[in-house]
């Protein structure tokens, strides 16, 4: 299967392909994100999408729900809790991202108030996962991050092991990659622009603007339903480091993390004896 993204020459790219059905002619166009990338590369897909638009096509895109627009009806006072929590922490790890490289989040460029929201909404993606599944989610980000004193260099090395695997060829590799998300999750959110996309009329042409993790299994789906790949071209969204600086970023980590196990450990209640006893003396 096609990924949505690739590594060329020190460069992260996704991919936006172009589909053609067989019998009536209608055109699909699958815009594979990340979310965290250079300004240019979300200013460029987006007048590329505009552009599309503007020939008549509907723009359906992803979850962004979570971050515009009005609040959800009804909530209950737990579920807004956890809706709060896991805005928050999303912004947060975000923003922390694109600070640290001058990158921008999607949210943040990617959108247009013409283009159809078409996802679960949050709400509903807490009540699929239950609440105690997004609690201990949402703990174990956060304590993971608290707890570990080289948790910024851990995240990069996870971050580009992420790519490497997302731009596999390899159906395990994928399959395994999307496991990382709650599987009835990943799963239902690409069921419900997959049928928006075939409800639609035949005589309207769309763009769906979707995370790379789905764009494998959507390009899947078009070609059962009758669809030809027509086209398709990459967009580069950030640099991505050469094998040997991930190498030697991976042996920094390993360093940091056997010298901190080396650190030999104080008990407070002894420190606070000796020097107790050395002030006596």
């Amino acid at each position: 299967m096609p990924p949505g993204v690739r590594i060329r020459r020190r460069q992260l790219q996704t991919a936006v392909r172009h589909f053609r059905h067989r019998r009536d002619g209608r055109r699909i166009t699958l815009v594979a994100t990340i979310h965290c990338a250079l300004p240019v590369y979300f200013t460029e897909l987006k007048h590329l999408i505009c552009q599309i638009e503007q020939t008549g096509a509907a723009v359906y895109c992803e979850g962004l729900d979570r971050f515009v627009g009005p609040p959800e009806p009804d909530p209950t006072p737990a579920e807004q809790q956890i809706l709060d929590r896991w805005n928050q922490q999303d912004a947060d790890n975000a923003d922390r991202r694109a600070q640290r490289h001058g990158y921008v989040t999607q949210r943040h460029l990617l959108d247009h108030p013409s283009w159809r929201n078409v996802d679960l909404p949050a709400r509903g993606m807490v009540r699929l996962v239950g609440l105690d599944d997004m609690r201990q989610w949402l703990d174990d980000h956060r304590t993971a991050a608290a707890e570990d004193p080289h948790a910024e260099l851990a995240s990069q090395v996870s971050d580009l092991t992420f790519w490497r695997e997302m731009a596999s060829r390899r159906r395990r590799i994928q399959r395994r990659v999307a496991a990382r998300e709650h599987p009835r999750l990943y799963a239902r959110r690409r069921q419900i622009i997959l049928e928006r996309l075939h409800a639609q009329a035949v005589d309207q042409d769309i763009v769906a603007v979707n995370g790379c993790g789905h764009h494998w299994a959507m390009c899947a789906d078009l070609r059962a339903h009758g669809y030809r790949q027509t086209g398709v071209s990459w967009h580069t969204a950030r640099p991505f480091p050469s094998f040997l600086e991930q190498i030697r970023l991976l042996q920094q980590l390993n360093v940091a993390r056997q010298s901190q196990a080396d650190r030999p450990i104080t008990n407070p209640a002894t420190a606070s004896t000796a020097g107790q006893s050395e002030g006596s003396a």
